[in-house]
């Protein structure tokens, strides 16, 4: 029974149709990913201090962010002494982002230069061509 679910597997990775849909998906997929990841990468670069001090200090809390020492209470109010943690804070979320959209627009290029190599070996190795 498995051996031949085995051969009924290998048969349809061996059909040209399927190749072609796998590769199909796979650059449609590797395209969605790439343009994802460069698109929120950008976006975190251009809004880290505006990603930072609303909702970041929010869901984390101002004196995880600040640090306890530098986070006083006054009815009912966080005031902050130390704004260099905060910085620090949006450079990291700026620093994400940029390694994010590095990565998304390696992935971008990768199939940019794939495609530019495979073009060139075809007329390269082509006897038909001159």
């Amino acid at each position: 029974m498995i051996k031949t679910l085995e051969k009924t597997i290998s048969r349809i990775r061996e059909n040209a149709l399927w190749r072609y849909f796998s590769q199909k998906a796979k650059t449609v997929i590797r395209l969605y990913l790439g343009q994802i990841m460069l698109g929120t990468g950008i976006f975190m670069v251009l809004f880290g201090p505006k990603i930072v001090d609303p909702f970041l200090v929010k869901i984390l809390g101002p004196r995880i962010v600040f640090g306890k020492a530098n986070v006083m209470l006054e009815e009912g109010v966080y005031l902050t002494t130390n704004q260099a943690a905060l910085i620090k804070w949006i450079v990291g979320v700026m620093l994400t982002g940029l390694i994010i959209a590095i990565g998304g627009f390696a992935i971008l290029w990768i199939k940019k230069i794939k495609k530019a190599h495979a073009e060139s070996l075809e007329t390269t190795h082509n006897p038909n061509t001159f």
